[in-house]
């Protein structure tokens, strides 16, 4: 949760730890957790800046994403392992950072469409992408940079997150729905429903 340039942390059952802080002149686009680590991509003024904090608030490293596409980064940032990937939006492609910001390789990727998609974790080298365009989800290799499978069974898919190494939770925009596919095979498993969420909240 962000108020005033700061994120509140908070543990499991949701009580509040603290606030990290970050640089006030920035609007955050995209948040990671990974080995007690945040990843922060903002904007700050014209600059794209990939940050990272410990969980102290302090600044370990920053550098600057050579992204200048008029979208914000969105939900376009994942961390694997010892790679950082963020989406390139002005080139079409994802660009994979070390931890400390050295650029390791870029991975062509005409799927990622501006303000319209969003990728997230997939397991160890993997990244799962949408693209509300084309009413499309992928799976996505990091090692070969090939798209491994095609869903089509989410019309408007938004937000994704993958959960338990097993699944694709998918959120349809303009609807309710949460539809969930299979890691492995993109075969849809079941849809679940939201129906009045916001009137309960």
């Amino acid at each position: 949760m962000a108020e005033n340039h700061k994120i509140l942390r908070v543990d499991a059952q949701g009580n509040q730890l603290e606030w990290v802080s970050y640089s006030s002149y920035a609007r955050v686009q995209s948040i990671r957790a990974k080995n007690s680590k945040i990843f922060i991509a903002i904007k700050q003024n014209k600059n794209r800046l990939i940050c990272v904090y410990d969980l102290s608030g302090q600044r370990i490293t920053s550098w600057q994403h050579s992204d200048y596409s008029v979208s914000n980064l969105g939900n376009k940032m994942a961390v694997i392992g010892n790679q950082v990937i963020v989406g390139d939006l002005s080139n079409e492609r994802l660009t994979v950072y070390s931890l400390t910001g050295d650029i390791m390789r870029h991975i062509p990727c005409a799927q990622l469409l501006r303000y319209n998609s969003s990728i997230c974790e997939a397991g160890d080298n993997s990244v799962i992408i949408t693209d509300r365009w084309s009413n499309k989800v992928y799976k996505l290799s990091l090692t070969t940079g090939q798209i491994e499978w095609t869903s089509t069974d989410v019309r408007d898919p938004a937000a994704v997150v993958c959960y338990a190494d097993q699944y694709v939770l998918v959120a349809a925009d303009y609807s309710s729905d949460i539809i969930v596919l299979g890691i492995n095979t993109g075969k849809k498993c079941f849809m679940t429903g939201f129906h009045n969420f916001f009137l309960h909240v």
